[in-house]
């Protein structure tokens, strides 16, 4: 018998000035903690070569890799098919869940704010982590209910 879904609040992926809309890369790798090393080397080099501000954290099952400066439509699929291959993952990468599940504690592996962030998504980040991002845009952006059977 098919789970109920359960539904939390996501983001999608495009925030706008109100002249233009742009693109963040979310990517959700499904592995476990013992991958965190590889991960944060990872966003830390992707980020700094590619001028990008980014926060990544544990999740219930695995890491949420959240980019938080904006993209053109080309970079952000050329870069999501780097992270794609990278992890071998099968993750659309237009919504990420904001909210927790059940008993999820999530907690900060690392982050950048050496690139310009959208300004109100990071402020969530900056409540939920105690960390500051400097360098902010103020941007809309798109939530959304998300739905999910993996709890």
């Amino acid at each position: 018998m098919a789970s109920k879904p359960s539904f939390f609040i996501g983001l999608h992926n495009i925030v706008t000035d109100k002249k233009e809309w742009k693109q963040l890369l979310f990517y959700d790798i499904d592995k476990d903690e013992h991958f965190s090393n590889t991960v944060k080397k990872f966003a830390s080099e992707f980020s700094n070569r590619r001028k990008l501000s980014y926060v990544l954290y544990k999740t219930k099952h695995g890491f949420h890799l959240i980019y938080l400066t904006p993209l053109e439509p080309g970079k952000w699929g050329e870069y999501f098919e780097l992270h794609k291959k990278k992890f071998d993952g099968y993750y659309s990468g237009h919504t990420i869940r904001m909210s927790r599940k059940k008993k999820e504690e999530q907690y900060l592996i690392s982050h950048s704010d050496a690139y310009p962030a959208v300004y109100p998504l990071c402020t969530i980040y900056e409540k939920r982590f105690n960390i500051t991002f400097k360098n902010i845009i103020k941007m809309a952006a798109v939530y959304e209910n998300y739905p999910s059977r993996n709890l």
